[in-house]
């Protein structure tokens, strides 16, 4: 892991994928969880906090590479 992103011995992303992935879900049942208790604001501004920022950072990096890795 380096200024979180991560890699493994192979260079892929893989490794970065799934670890992104669980940090999404997390935010996801935090949302669902809180639907009916938060108003539409709160909510959106968890989806950017825990979601949004997570699919974002590095995406410079990784979005640009081969489907392959």
């Amino acid at each position: 892991k380096l200024l979180g992103l991560v890699f493994d011995e192979h260079l892929s992303w893989h490794e970065h994928i799934s670890h992104i992935c669980q940090k999404i879900y997390s935010g996801i049942y935090a949302i669902v969880k809180l639907r009916y208790l938060f108003p539409l604001s709160v909510l959106r501004t968890v989806y950017m906090s825990h979601i949004q920022s997570y699919i974002s950072y590095g995406i410079e990096c990784y979005a640009l590479t081969y489907r392959s890795t």
